[in-house]
């Protein structure tokens, strides 16, 4: 199975009004991609709960800035060092993007 992230810009809304959460939204649908809640006594979201928010919306760019540098890395040649072992740096990149992509 191939599951795809939503494929549209993130960006973290921060719902002060009855809520005690922050949500994930697609900028352009307004759709939740993911709810981060808090202690229910809360009126409001902490601080906490809205960092983790901005992380969220922040993966799809930070999965696009790995492979980028992993493609650039293959280019220059900079995947393996001078035993023909793949580079921890190289290395560090593919399992994060296979984590995040599940392949």
């Amino acid at each position: 199975m191939n599951n795809q992230h939503t494929p549209i810009q993130w960006a973290p809304v921060d719902l002060e009004i009855k809520g005690n959460y922050a949500r994930v939204v697609e900028i352009v649908s307004g759709k939740t991609v993911a709810t981060i809640t808090d202690d229910p006594t809360n009126l409001q979201p902490t601080e906490e709960a809205k960092a983790n928010a901005r992380l969220i919306a922040a993966v799809p760019d930070l999965l696009a800035a790995c492979k980028v540098i992993q493609k650039d890395m293959i280019e220059q040649e900079q995947t393996h060092d001078y035993d023909g072992e793949i580079c921890e740096n190289y290395r560090i990149l593919q399992e994060a993007i296979a984590k995040a992509t599940g392949n």
